[in-house]
């Protein structure tokens, strides 16, 4: 089951009470800290419901969104997080992964991957280590993005973690490329 960060947020809410203050004091702050996308210049507001006063709160209609937002399919290039002994960089075309993927890095792997709306291309070229849990986090996020018509592609994945794809029969789930093909990366997807 795909984990959300903000019900994360909402439960913490229920039993930390410095958690709940810094919450409704500096709410763009706690959501960028779990990994959510908060665009800058958004005003966040956090209210407490009470006895007295329940909020409820509407969605904006499609036509009262503003016309400068732009829809993003994945983040910015240069954005970088390291967890663990992992660091994601997003690139023009790629998640260029470096290190090990273990199971210290594996919660933030998935918040990055839960950024990608559309075809991702994952550059393993970096990476020494990958335990199995990283199979499920590519699985689950391979599975959502072909949902919407969308997959992911591996470029440079060493043999010995091609060989951890390969024994747990999930290598027929996803692409390999080689790295030369990683600027190319409607090379890796099929036209639509």
């Amino acid at each position: 089951m795909k984990q959300n960060p903000l019900n994360d947020i909402i439960a913490r809410t229920c039993w930390d009470k410095s958690f709940r203050e810094e919450l409704l004091r500096d709410p763009a702050n706690i959501l960028r800290s779990a990994g959510i996308q908060v665009p800058e210049g958004m005003n966040i507001q956090v209210m407490e419901n009470t006895d007295e006063r329940i909020y409820v709160v509407l969605p904006a209609s499609v036509d009262d969104q503003p016309t400068e937002w732009a829809y993003d399919d994945r983040p910015e290039p240069g954005q970088e997080t390291k967890s663990g002994d992992l660091v994601m960089k997003w690139s023009a075309f790629a998640l260029d992964l470096s290190g090990r993927i273990a199971g210290d890095s594996i919660q933030m792997l998935r918040r990055e991957l839960d950024k990608v709306s559309g075809n991702l291309v994952v550059d393993f070229g970096e990476v020494t280590f990958m335990g199995s849990a990283g199979l499920g986090v590519f699985l689950a996020a391979q599975k959502r993005l072909a949902a919407n018509g969308k997959q992911l592609c591996f470029c440079d994945v060493s043999p010995s973690i091609r060989n951890i794809f390969s024994l747990s029969g999930m290598d027929s789930f996803f692409k390999f490329v080689s790295g030369d093909l990683k600027n190319t990366w409607w090379m890796c997807f099929p036209v639509m």
